[in-house]
């Protein structure tokens, strides 16, 4: 596959990784009702969902110099398939599981893709990083209509199956394309694509609070504190640890 299919491949799936960093927003009044959550259990969704994107973080500095970018992306869809898919299946405790195995997946996935960017788009790396940025946004931004729908429609269980079927075909393309493909397997990972990783990374965990926030509090109950600053505050430490500035 040229690198021009490929980068269309990933863009797309910065778009459902957009969609699903936001996903508990919307959904947690669903979600909350179905399993009787009062607001301190509900915030542990949040909660756990970081948690397990903190992992991810980690796991992806070890994993993508070992196997490489598109092994590394097929992974984490897969992930994320398992996560959504599982969301709202059985009891409150699947569901922290489920939000900590697509956390997980975001956490391999939202590094991974920006450093993809970073490497492949020399010299014009900003401007990339910027349209791809944009495909996340487009799907965090238009997740919460969708939602809506689907609540309306009783289709919400229908749709956690679509964006998990969708993350599923996003990882079998991606083994495919990584069955011989050489692009781009890259041993080390530079400081300056680090920062670009881990910056989209703690601008995306600040979009998702926000829309936590938006989504509790129309019925006047604020976000959880525990889902929402701590992973900022421990992000933004991370950041300036490894690069000695703020981004």
């Amino acid at each position: 596959m040229k690198l021009t299919r490929l980068r269309a491949v990933i863009y797309a799936g910065f778009v459902l990784t957009g969609m699903v960093t936001t996903l508990l927003g919307p959904v947690l009044p669903a979600l909350a009702s179905r399993w009787s959550l009062d607001d301190a259990h509900a915030g542990y969704l949040f909660t756990t969902q970081f948690l397990g994107s903190m992992v991810g973080v980690g796991l992806s500095s070890l994993i993508v110099p070992r196997f490489g970018f598109t092994h590394s992306l097929a992974l984490s869809y897969v992930l994320l398939a398992l996560g959504v898919g599982a969301i709202g299946v059985g009891p409150w405790a699947l569901g922290l599981a489920a939000a900590a195995t697509y956390g997980l997946g975001l956490g391999i996935s939202i590094p991974a893709t920006n450093l993809w960017v970073s490497k492949t788009s020399e010299p014009k790396r900003a401007a990339a990083l910027n349209v791809v940025n944009l495909a996340w946004g487009i799907g965090a931004v238009s997740l919460p209509a969708v939602v809506a729908i689907a609540v309306r429609a009783n289709f919400l269980r229908s749709l956690f199956l679509v964006i998990a079927g969708a993350s599923l075909i996003l990882a079998v393309t991606l083994f495919a394309v990584a069955r011989g493909e050489a692009i781009p397997h890259t041993p080390r990972i530079d400081i300056d694509a680090r920062r670009c990783g881990v910056c989209g990374y703690r601008w995306q965990s600040f979009s998702t609070c926000m829309s936590a926030r938006r989504t509790r509090s129309q019925d006047g109950s604020p976000c959880t504190p525990t889902g929402c600053t701590w992973p900022r505050a421990h992000f933004g430490r991370q950041l300036r640890r490894s690069s000695g500035e703020p981004c």
